[in-house]
């Protein structure tokens, strides 16, 4: 009996290891205003992350050509200091509240970012607004209090995430 609510609870844990967020509607669509910030990047998703397998370790073509490359990715910050209003680094999750409860994302679903000296990015309480963060991503692991993470940022930028209203 034992063995089989063991089993019963590992299956449940790894289908919730695996399950993609969806992406916000229209996040990087006509409805969303990119960061200005000057800064020549590619736009990508949560959708573009999920090409790392968290239990294999493959990864896909297309996010394979984004490693090393400056990227523009929208999410939420989960801070790494819990009194902080100006972090130099966190994490960038595609949730509100992910990793503040178990079990945290995939690593696939979890981008640990480290600002370039002398930026921070401001939040309020525990990133309640989805920021654009522009930085280098390099696909490679990190182990944060929260969990495991897939990804790794040099953090360049950050703007605020803004939401228009549907012309049509």
């Amino acid at each position: 009996m034992m063995k089989k609510l063991l089993l019963g609870a590992l299956a449940l844990l790894a289908i919730a290891s695996v399950i993609v967020v969806p992406r916000m509607p229209s996040m990087l669509g006509a409805n969303a205003n990119a960061a200005d910030l000057s800064i020549d990047a590619t736009a990508i998703d949560w959708y573009m992350l999920a090409g790392l397998d968290p239990w294999s370790g493959e990864i896909s073509t297309e996010l394979a050509a984004l490693d090393g490359q400056l990227v523009q990715l929208p999410g939420y910050v989960v801070p790494l200091e819990d009194d902080a209003t100006k972090i130099p680094e966190f994490l960038l999750v595609p949730y509100v509240g992910a990793c503040v409860h178990l079990p945290p994302p995939p690593p696939n679903q979890m981008v640990y970012v480290k600002m370039a000296p002398g930026t921070s990015v401001e939040v309020e309480w525990w990133g309640w607004d989805p920021v654009w963060i522009v930085g280098r991503l390099a696909i490679t692991s990190y182990e944060s209090p929260w969990g495991a993470v897939g990804f790794t940022m040099e953090g360049l930028g950050s703007g605020v995430f803004t939401w228009e209203e549907d012309a049509s």
